[in-house]
């Protein structure tokens, strides 16, 4: 037995150093787990956080994150592309360097503009309403848009009102058709940024002294343009301004959609007289957009016309004897209609909502204001930007007495009955289907269904 012992000592030994090998990894490996997660201390140390202040507060420039504290707040803003990418060239510089003036001074946040449509299917407003019902996250936290889908958007509760704080100086600043055009039944939900009205232009060449009266239009040899068609079957601007200048209202004293039969007549019958005394272009009926009234300057069919800031602006350097004047109005007053885009806040979130106040605050300072619209051939609406926007001391002198006075373009819980109930008696009118007094009735009267 003592022999078979002796030859097995050998086997035992090798098992043995095994053993002793096995438990040794076993405790390195046990030691390497402990390392890899330690026993937290007894005090750990506080997050850190990015310090947002609240509506009332000033979010001050911040300096650089460290790599203890988490990345900015990003800000994503909605933009119609025509003012993203274009209208020229400097208008999109301009743009991109005062939004990356506002990334590096406010640190805490960055800010980026994602190009949409306008309108339409895939449009700012269609997919603003696709994506609140499938994806309300994916909402932006800002969006510029046209002001007169305001409304539409208010009843969806799609937009967030401004904090009552909010900058007061630049809201009382702002021109009186732009502060109104951001509010929705007593809440302000937009700031405008940029407007474009209506006045007129004439050829110099042919006429000396612009008529501003329509009994001065009657007896001139003018030949006067004006989009009267309907833009998708909507009132044009210059009916619209013609209407206003003759006192005519929008609505009742309940806020209720409704037109006043005299200077609705009045409007109509300055149609009808001024196509039968042939001062007024034959075509008027056919000519639907203020862009088809341009044309009609431009190709010298027209000497007088009512035209769009944004087309004259955008063209008069290439311009000759181009010369402007209000719109001929019965007794010579002014009148002029506006639309404006502004900037209206979609995020919920409050630190997101400072930000996004704070973003608009700095994209409609005086010089950013004027420096931006002036690339943009369009009109400022500050009125402390009217001077930067423009060294033409004699255009700024021209516009800022419309701009004072411009009423917007109507929007009202009715949608578009009203326009088309305009543009129908326009139609009726100058086909000769309805004298202006007939017209005038069976619009007020559709209207009060």
């Amino acid at each position: 037995m003592n022999a078979r012992l002796d030859a097995a000592a050998p086997r035992l030994n090798r098992i043995l150093l095994r053993l002793c090998a096995l438990a040794l990894c076993l405790l390195t490996l046990a030691a390497c787990e402990v390392s890899a997660n330690p026993t937290p201390p007894a005090n750990p140390l506080p997050e850190t956080t990015v310090a947002v202040p609240t509506p009332r507060q000033t979010l001050a420039p911040t300096p650089a994150a460290s790599s203890a504290t988490p990345g900015p707040l990003n800000v994503v803003v909605w933009m119609s592309d025509e003012f993203a990418q274009a209208p020229s060239a400097s208008g999109s510089q301009i743009l991109a360097t005062q939004l990356a003036a506002f990334n590096a001074t406010y640190s805490n946040a960055r800010v980026s503009i994602v190009p949409k449509k306008p309108y339409g299917k895939g449009g700012i407003v269609d997919l603003l309403l696709t994506t609140q019902a499938a994806l309300p996250q994916a909402l932006p936290d800002v969006v510029a848009l046209d002001l007169r889908e305001l409304p539409r958007l208010s009843r969806e509760s799609l937009l967030q009102s401004f904090d009552s704080q909010f900058s007061p100086a630049l809201l009382n600043d702002l021109y009186p058709f732009a502060r109104q055009a951001g509010q929705v039944d007593g809440r302000l939900l937009a700031i405008p940024f940029t407007a474009d009205v209506l006045h007129g232009v004439y050829d110099s060449a042919q006429i000396q002294s612009p008529p501003l009266t329509w009994s001065a239009l009657i007896s001139s040899t003018a030949r006067y343009a004006f989009a009267a068609g309907g833009e998708n079957a909507l009132v044009n601007d210059s009916f619209l301004a013609q209407y206003v200048a003759l006192g005519g209202h929008f609505s009742d004293a309940r806020g209720k959609p409704a037109l006043d039969r005299v200077p609705l007549r009045d409007a109509l019958e300055f149609y009808r007289n001024g196509l039968a005394r042939g001062v007024i272009v034959p075509n008027v009926a056919g000519t639907k957009t203020a862009d088809e009234t341009w044309r009609l300057y431009l190709t010298a069919k027209a000497s007088l016309a009512d035209v769009s800031t944004r087309d004259y602006l955008r063209d008069r350097a290439q311009l000759k004897n181009a010369a402007y004047a209000p719109i001929p109005t019965r007794s010579g007053n002014l009148t002029t209609i506006s639309r404006s885009w502004g900037y209206a806040i979609a995020t919920q979130d409050p630190a997101r909502r400072v930000v996004a106040e704070r973003f608009i605050e700095w994209m409609l300072t005086a010089d950013n204001n004027a420096a931006w619209n002036r690339a943009a051939s369009r009109l400022p609406v500050r009125r402390s930007a009217l001077n930067l926007w423009s060294s033409d001391a004699a255009y700024r002198d021209f516009i800022n007495p419309l701009l004072l006075i411009a009423v917007n373009r109507p929007v009202t819980a009715a949608g578009d009955t009203l326009d088309i109930v305009l543009q129908t008696a326009i139609v009726d009118v100058l086909a000769n289907n309805l004298t202006p007094a007939e017209a005038a009735d069976k619009a007020i009267t559709t209207l009060a269904r």
